[in-house]
């Protein structure tokens, strides 16, 4: 019914990306068998983060736009991190890998939108990066190729909400960087 009610016009937007989080949550309370859903609740993810950027290219000056935004890539980094981080490394290496350049772009178009900045999608960016490194083999070279990445985590770093996120998620990109 999750699924049905993102795909549902009568469901009111603002509760699509609670929905989106909730999916986060399922994965981290079952773990591996949260594996079944993964085909569809990922498709909704990659659908989700389409328009999400898209929102961010045509939001111009409008508020209401880019607060949904932030509720909406919100729910996607909180859905994702679920996954990494209630999968077995083993899972989310066989399913979630294939995700991580998206994943990785997904994060820099949210740095590169300075004008619907947010402090707690900001944070959420910053663990998902070091749900990556710390989850997934091999991902060292996808993080060198992000110019972004440790601007945007030094960037955090000064701030005292956020620092100890941004310092975690800098540790284990340089695990992963060290391969």
């Amino acid at each position: 019914t999750l699924l049905t009610n993102l795909q549902s016009q009568d469901v009111h937007r603002n509760i699509k990306p609670q929905i989106l989080s909730a999916f986060g949550d399922i994965a981290l309370a079952i773990g591996d068998r949260f594996e079944k859903y993964l085909q569809h609740v990922v498709a909704m993810l990659q659908s989700a983060m389409t328009l999400s950027v898209q929102q961010q290219q045509q939001q111009g000056a409008d508020e209401d736009v880019a607060d949904y935004n932030n509720l909406l890539r919100h729910g996607i980094l909180e859905a994702w991190a679920g996954m990494f981080n209630g999968l077995s490394k083993e899972r989310a290496e066989q399913y979630l890998k294939p995700f991580a350049p998206p994943l990785l772009d997904f994060v820099e178009a949210i740095y590169a939108d300075k004008a619907g900045q947010d402090d707690g999608v900001w944070k959420a960016s910053a663990a998902l990066l070091g749900d990556v490194a710390s989850t997934l083999s091999a991902v060292g070279v996808l993080f060198q190729q992000k110019q972004y990445v440790q601007p945007f985590l030094q960037q955090l770093a000064q701030d005292s909400t956020t620092a100890d996120t941004a310092n975690w998620a800098s540790q284990m990109i340089q695990k992963a960087l060290r391969g």
